[in-house]
């Protein structure tokens, strides 16, 4: 898996589970997005920790139920956060990120 993060466009890894902040021009491309990752995620049976931020959107990818001792990363979340990424592309008021944004994305 870990060399497959690094690919997965302005996604980072946090312990043991990966996160991207998405940046939107306002709340509602922000809810649009959300609506679209939930989507996506029914189909999947999987769903990340979604946190919501006006025009932010930060998706936390974990998999509870693995075969290890600790809840990490699997073939599930990264199958996911790729299509949450294409979704972006296409999202209502998707844009780079802002000076603050970069420190948000630091947090």
């Amino acid at each position: 898996m870990a060399e497959i993060i690094p690919k997965l466009e302005n996604y980072k890894q946090r312990d043991n589970s990966i996160e991207r902040l998405y940046t939107f021009k306002g709340f509602r491309g922000a809810v649009k997005f959300i609506n679209a990752v939930a989507d996506e995620c029914v189909k999947h049976n999987h769903h990340p920790t979604i946190t919501n931020m006006y025009g932010h959107v930060r998706l936390n990818w974990l998999t509870h139920s693995t075969a290890q001792a600790v809840p990490g990363i699997t073939s599930k979340d990264i199958e996911l956060a790729w299509e949450c990424n294409k979704a972006y592309q296409t999202a209502f008021g998707a844009r780079p990120y802002n000076d603050r944004e970069r420190e948000l994305e630091g947090m």
